[in-house]
This record gives C-alpha cells, structure tokens and sequence, in this order.
C-alpha cells in the first residue's frame, strides 16, 4: 500500500506541472486505474 500511495503522490505532482487539459484527461486515466487496482484487489 505504501508504494502504491508514493506513485499516487509523483504522479500527481507531475499532474500540477501540465496544462489544464492534459491534467483532466491524466487525471480521469489514473482514476480508471486507480479504480481497476482496488477492484483487483478486492476480487482477487
């Protein structure tokens, strides 16, 4: 769990340095896969 929450957090500080709408469709891409690993996790 410890890394995987150290990858949220790089990758939302390389979301900050993008535009506006790079970070809507970054962030909605690392939402899905975010959402997909708990999904994983709870199933598997």
């Amino acid at each position: 769990m410890n890394e995987r929450s150290q990858l949220v957090i790089k990758s939302s500080q390389k979301l900050s340095r993008l535009s506006m709408s790079d970070r809507q469709e970054l962030s909605l891409a690392l939402f899905s896969s975010l959402l997909m690993m708990v999904v994983f996790d709870c199933y598997y």
